[in-house]
């Protein structure tokens, strides 16, 4: 007998079909199923709803879900109170890829413990998970000890990242139930996510004590090791569990890496050193430090060496940029990430079509097509830089494109994309493949990669060649590592000519500054410092970078600058609840009150802008200096203080205060940062000659001079194009005012 299969519409929210009601019906609906009704259950008589229980149970075993859903929904409907029949529909309905058919069916029913319960399992598992925190919360108000409500509580609020919470709730759950596997797993789940890894892996040894074969138990014990650094033990924990279920192992491989915020693009390997590498990397952009010493000196043995042991996800070649660690270094785990791309563009054969240019003849023909390719067409850092750009463009001699990988929706930022670029095209729904041949098919020239290894990039669509000349700008301030990038465009301040030896793709140093500006923004008026929650007369240091540019060497330095002056603060971006939390205590670590950091909520740009009229001076990180930020500062008048670090992300900060003609305000050691702070906070006159010179010289400065900007670029690719159509091979290059 042939076995049925799930719907294959997984997006269905069609009600379950009502049972048969006559007894032609239900004899038809035998017919199909091919089984009879049971009789009896052991030596009991069954009553007719629990006969068509029990053949759903038979039908469950079997791996018939259609037929045993068909057969529980005749037991529902004899018995429409009864829990038990419910719950096996809603799990079948699930099961069956019907999440909202289930959810309509729950809603149906009168709330009660149960049934609340049921509602917020699904939501769960539908990614909802405020709504399923919301219907748990409510069974619980019922049923305080309510099993299943408690332990999707918890996983519902570590998906929220309320990790303290979650954790108390499991900590309980796990106390009332002690031989409970579930309860004890999700307990030790909790302490893994709060980075308590040694209590975790005791926590969760008993629940494989419980339940042996309990493969996300002993999945989340290979983590637990693998935080530990016990990579032995842990590719054994693993290998265990992918021996008894491989699709289960890999689906907690899977949740594991949506736990901390890898995409799809970006899969989690299986090694247990790339796995340390990935979550702790992850763990900066929270604060969490604990590692992070650690971390960089096993990149520095694992990609210190000439052919790598590992292959890490390409996420890690962003986040090894926030570490303190050498160019080469940051070179080698890009090289594994691009080698990674080009094995999977390898596969495909993309070809460019009648409309790509076939030599300088052409050209002549008609203007050269540019494509700016990323993600972050939205409210982001790349949408406020390129947008302008785009804008700007002469259309006499180019044609511009823009590709979007991710769609977050309509915004302000992606809408004036949208009306800069001549061609605009959303490619998130294509895969990888289709999405090269489509920008192959435009007849692309050059190829602008505006994001490079940052979340929902696809390297592969660049390593695939869609077009002829292929250039990062911008975006990722590392080495792609790459074959398939031609150029970067850059400057002298963050690649010094010497440099170029060390990088893969060859140098455009852009005369001035490689930054670009929106010089179209506008400041609201200034708001009161109490208003934005500072004190009224003491200094305002400041730092809008996002926190996962925070690291402790600048931390230090801030929290003693602070502790020199009394009545001073320190105005940090908003961040996430979690990473407040860590801020402040490092900052209590550092003998530091944690009322000393004030944290800005997200307002529009003109806004935001305009509170910079409430900050004395910004105070850059160290390893990745502000991008934007600074940009936004500077424009806002603020001056900002930065440090020339040892890499190009650590020399963004140098460029832009260059460009805005305050190149004092670059030193080069630490302890030149933190007296040239002090000095500025202790002489108003100085700081406040410095305030009106940035303000009064922005018309004149290199960085907001946004039109010549872009007609330096148009000439480095034109000058790319020459190269390429004269059967060139790329070179770096200067090019001069």
């Amino acid at each position: 007998m042939s076995r049925e299969k799930p719907s294959p519409n997984p997006d269905s929210t069609r009600p379950p079909p009502w049972p048969a009601t006559d007894n032609a019906g239900r004899t038809a609906l035998l017919h199909r199923i091919g089984l009879p009704l049971p009789l009896h259950s052991g030596y009991r008589l069954l009553r007719e709803a629990d006969r068509w229980a029990q053949l759903g149970d038979s039908l469950v075993r079997q791996n018939r879900p259609e037929a045993a859903l068909a057969a529980f929904e005749q037991a529902l409907a004899m018995e429409p109170d009864n829990a038990g029949f419910l719950n096996a529909v809603v799990v079948l309905l699930s099961g069956l890829k019907r999440p909202l058919a289930a959810l309509s069916l729950i809603e149906r029913q009168p709330a009660s413990p149960d049934s609340l319960a049921a509602q917020g399992t699904l939501l769960l598992d539908m990614g909802a998970h405020e709504p399923s925190l919301k219907a748990c919360d409510q069974s619980l108000a019922i049923k305080n000890d309510h099993f299943v409500a408690r332990l999707n509580r918890g996983a519902a609020l570590r998906a929220l990242g309320r990790l303290c919470e979650a954790l108390e709730n499991d900590s309980w759950l796990a106390r009332l139930h002690p031989r409970q596997p579930i309860a004890q797993y999700n307990h030790g789940d909790a302490l893994l996510a709060a980075g308590r890894y040694a209590e975790a892996l005791d926590v969760l040894n008993l629940s494989l004590q419980l339940a042996p074969d309990y493969i996300p138990a002993q999945m989340a014990r290979g983590l637990a090791l693998t935080m530990l650094k016990r990579f032995d033990e842990a590719t054994d924990a693993f290998s265990a569990a992918r021996a008894k279920d491989p699709p289960a192992a890999r689906a907690y491989i899977e949740r594991a890496a949506r736990a901390i915020g890898l995409t799809e693009e970006d899969e989690l390997p299986e090694e247990p050193q790339a796995i340390y590498l990935s979550w702790s990397a992850r763990a900066q952009h929270t604060c969490d430090w604990r590692e992070r010493a650690a971390l960089e000196t096993i990149i520095e043995e694992v990609f210190g060496e000439p052919e790598p042991r590992i292959r890490n996800e390409p996420s890690l070649a962003f986040n090894i940029l926030l570490l303190d660690l050498p160019h080469r270094t940051q070179r080698q785990v890009a090289r594994q990430t691009a080698l990674r791309a080009e094995e999977k563009a390898a596969k495909w054969h993309i070809d460019r079509g009648a409309k790509a240019l076939h030599g300088a003849a052409q050209r002549e023909t008609r203007r050269l097509r540019v494509g700016y390719i990323s993600p972050d067409f939205r409210p982001h850092p790349v949408a406020d830089s390129h947008w302008r750009q785009m804008q700007l463009h002469d259309r006499n001699r180019f044609e511009i494109f823009a590709y979007s990988l991710r769609n977050s929706g309509q915004s302000d930022a992606r809408r004036r994309i949208e009306t800069s670029c001549d061609h605009f095209a959303e490619l998130s729904l294509l895969p990888t493949e289709a999405a090269a041949q489509r920008i192959a098919a435009d007849g692309i020239d050059i190829l602008v990669d505006l994001s490079g290894y940052s979340d929902h990039t696809r390297p592969e669509i660049l390593a695939a060649r869609p077009a002829p000349v292929q250039v990062q700008h911008m975006g990722t301030p590392g080495p792609s590592g790459a074959k398939f990038i031609d150029y970067r465009m850059t400057d002298k301040i963050v690649n010094p000519p010497e440099e170029a030896p060390s990088w893969d793709e060859r140098l455009v140093w852009l005369p001035e500054t490689f930054w670009l500006a929106d010089d179209t923004q506008t400041i609201a008026p200034p708001p009161s410092r109490a208003e934005c929650g500072l004190p009224q007369d003491g200094f305002v240091f400041c730092c809008f970078n996002t926190h996962q540019k925070m690291e402790p060497a600048s931390f230090d330095i801030w929290m003693r600058v602070l502790q020199e002056l009394p009545g001073s603060v320190l105005w940090l971006a908003a961040g996430s609840p979690e990473s407040r939390t860590n801020l402040c205590a490092e900052a209590e670590q550092r003998g530091m009150a944690a009322n000393r950091l004030v944290f800005a909520p997200h307002l529009p740009i003109a806004e935001h802008l305009a509170r910079h009229a409430c900050a004395d001076l910004f105070l850059d990180t160290f390893n990745y200096n502000a991008h934007v930020t600074a940009i936004n500062s500077l424009r806002a008048g603020l001056p900002v203080l930065t440090c020339r670090g040892r890499t190009m992300a650590g020399r963004m900060g140098a460029s832009a205060a260059h460009a805005a003609g305050l190149p004092e305000m670059v030193v080069h050691s630490h302890a030149e940062y933190q007296e040239r702070a002090l000095y500025l906070a202790s002489h108003p006159s100085a700081l406040a000659s410095l305030r009106a010179r940035l303000i009064n010289g922005q018309a004149d400065a290199p960085l907001f001079q946004t039109e010549r900007r872009v007609r330096h670029i148009e000439r480095a690719y034109e000058r790319m194009w020459a190269r390429h159509a004269a059967g060139m091979a790329p070179v770096s290059f200067e090019l001069m005012p």
